[in-house]
């Protein structure tokens, strides 16, 4: 017994009772020894991640039909833009309609490419939808045309006309 109980003293840390117990044959009388209560470190308050918004897409465009991604379009805008620049195009006419042709904004943005009516749509604009598409303002809903028209104001003016450029990085 006296084994055992020499092992638990051991095992406990109180070696000098053990000496102690060795040399006298008895229990020495207990004293309170001072000891440093562990203080619990409190953890640290977890730093929240930084979020990273997906790319804007301006909420302002009503969607008249369900979003269509960009690979839908790519035959057609491929057609009608230089190959270099496709991946740009759908960017842009994703961040500005979603794929959207019948897309129309509270500022009069339609179609694909978000074709403005109050700058495009005017009879004598020199530049204006009738004049470079050779139809009506009703037809900025008909893909093929918004797309040839989006692709000749890229050809004179890159990609500064279009708010999504900036949006997506382009510019």
């Amino acid at each position: 017994m006296r084994a055992v109980l020499l092992a638990a003293v051991i095992l406990t840390g109180c070696a000098p009772a053990v000496a102690s117990l060795s040399r006298s044959g008895s229990w020495p009388t207990a004293t309170a020894v001072p000891t440093a209560v562990p203080t619990a470190t409190p953890a640290p308050t977890p730093t929240p991640e930084p979020t990273v918004a997906p790319t804007a897409v301006p909420e302002h465009v009503h969607r008249a039909s369900g979003p269509v991604g960009c690979s839908s379009w790519r035959p057609l805008i491929s057609s009608h833009f230089p190959a270099g620049e496709v991946n740009r195009a759908c960017s842009v006419m994703m961040c500005e309609s979603r794929g959207d042709p019948n897309a129309v904004s509270p500022t009069s943005d339609h179609g694909l490419w978000q074709a403005n009516k109050a700058t495009w749509d005017k009879p004598d604009h020199p530049q204006g939808w009738q004049q470079t598409t050779g139809t009506d303002w009703s037809q900025t809903h008909d893909p093929g045309i918004s797309t040839k028209w989006a692709a000749w104001l890229w050809a004179r003016s890159g990609w500064s006309p279009w708010a999504c450029a900036r949006i997506v990085g382009i510019l």
